[in-house]
């Protein structure tokens, strides 16, 4: 009996102990947390991190540098906190998850530079993972957000780079990382981490097959994109793989998308016409020799399209009915000579 008193009094101690430890520990921060908090610009608090990242998804820290914030997760429902203005693209383009990291060069500046207006003299760079659900789809909102002035890179096919930032794409994500200032030291920082994350995420990149089918005749390379919806206004027309073409002085955008049936793309290819009509557009005849053609005269421009098997494609806004007509002819021998024969 005495056993069994002498029992329940320790146990009893031993909650009490640890009750007190619980409520002293309320009034202390994890190290890593201050440390986070220390190195935050005033005035702003570290987003709290999720546990349930994309697959194995996360963003490596070159040699050198440090964290400064924990990540950042943002779903569909959050986007806009991040990207407010911007998020539609991303959404339409099925958008899965966003994660994003600040980090900071251990290194000591100059003394009296001026780097960063948040930060004093430091560097730092923030890297923003998209995840979409494919990988035309991360290369659709790729070329949609492409910037005029970027310097084609080699860290994947898709890449380049711009005097602050890097941009490119890994499979499924879409990849943007932007510095603190224009330094060569930021910029060697920013190819570490992309073959560091390019090694981690082990996915297949593959040539898109689609390119093949634009005419290499007058192309802007650099102008192929995909628009994931509502391309040209018209609401029904999604994925639309587009491209600029310069004649002369001459300029129209080359485009198709692939419908799935040639009943698909014929429904397509007349609903765009009444959209045209809708807003004053006007048919007109032509000599292109092209069967189902339809050209239409808008705003002083010329839509020139066409179905050839599962896809509807044709020339948008050409300043020139010669050259609209010329570049109709080239985009559907090339898709005559690609796509004939297959379903």
């Amino acid at each position: 009996m005495k056993k069994e008193t002498y029992t329940s009094i320790f146990i009893l101690i031993l909650l009490v102990g640890i009750g007190t430890g619980v409520f002293i520990k309320q009034f202390y921060f994890s190290p890593a947390i201050l440390s986070v908090h220390q190195m935050m610009p005033e005035g702003t608090e570290p987003h709290k991190p999720e546990s349930n990242q994309p697959g194995d998804m996360s963003i490596p820290i070159p040699e050198g540098m440090a964290s400064m914030t924990l990540p950042e997760k943002f779903s569909p429902d959050t986007l806009y906190e991040k990207i407010n203005g911007k998020a539609e693209l991303y959404l339409s383009a099925g958008f899965k998850s966003l994660l994003c990291q600040r980090m900071k060069s251990e290194s000591v500046s100059e003394p009296g530079s001026e780097i960063g207006p948040e930060l004093g003299s430091e560097l730092w760079m923030e890297v923003c993972v998209y995840q979409m659900d494919n990988d035309t789809n991360a290369f659709a909102v790729y070329s949609r957000q492409r910037r005029s002035d970027g310097i084609a890179l080699n860290v994947t096919e898709f890449s380049y780079r711009t005097g602050n930032a890097i941009f490119f794409t890994h499979g499924p994500y879409y990849i943007e990382v932007v510095g603190s200032a224009s330094k060569d030291e930021l910029l060697q920082y920013m190819y570490v981490f992309a073959d560091r994350f390019i090694k981690n995420m082990s996915v297949e990149n593959k040539r898109k097959p689609e390119f093949e089918l634009f005419p290499q005749q007058d192309l802007i390379q650099k102008s192929i994109s995909v628009i994931p919806s509502n391309a040209f206004g018209y609401e029904k027309l999604d994925n639309m793989y587009v491209a600029t073409y310069k004649q002369g002085e001459k300029q129209a955008t080359l485009f198709f998308s692939n419908r799935k049936t040639p009943k698909n793309a014929e429904d397509l290819s007349n609903g765009y016409k009444a959209f045209l009509k809708m807003f004053g557009g006007n048919k007109i005849p032509h000599d292109t020799g092209i069967e189902n053609a339809q050209l239409v005269e808008i705003f002083g421009t010329y839509d020139l399209f066409f179905t050839k098997g599962p896809y509807f494609c044709g020339v948008h806004e050409s300043e020139d009915i010669e050259t609209a007509k010329k570049m109709a002819v080239n985009l559907f021998h090339s898709l005559k000579n690609n796509v004939d024969g297959k379903p």
